[in-house]
C-alpha cells in the first residue's frame, strides 16, 4: 500500500455511505504517479471516537 503510506498528494472527498458503512473516500497520487481512490469504512468506537475499520484500494479508470 505505497499509495496510502507515502502518496505524493492526498484529496478528502464527501464522507459517504456504501453497504451501509460510514466510507471517508480519499482521492491519492501514488509515489509513482498513478491515480487511485482509498475508501476507509469508518466506525464509531464506545467512547464515540471513529476510528478506521478498512480501507480499499479502487483504480481510477479513465482518469
Amino acid at each position: 500500500y505505497p499509495a496510502v503510506y507515502r502518496p505524493r498528494s492526498v484529496f478528502f472527498e464527501k464522507i459517504t455511505t456504501i453497504q451501509e458503512n460510514i466510507t471517508q473516500p480519499v482521492l491519492l497520487l501514488a509515489p509513482d504517479g498513478i491515480p487511485l481512490r482509498a475508501l476507509y469504512f469508518m466506525e464509531k468506537q464506545p467512547n464515540h471516537i471513529w476510528r478506521i475499520n478498512g480501507c480499499f484500494l479502487v483504480a481510477l479508470e479513465g482518469k
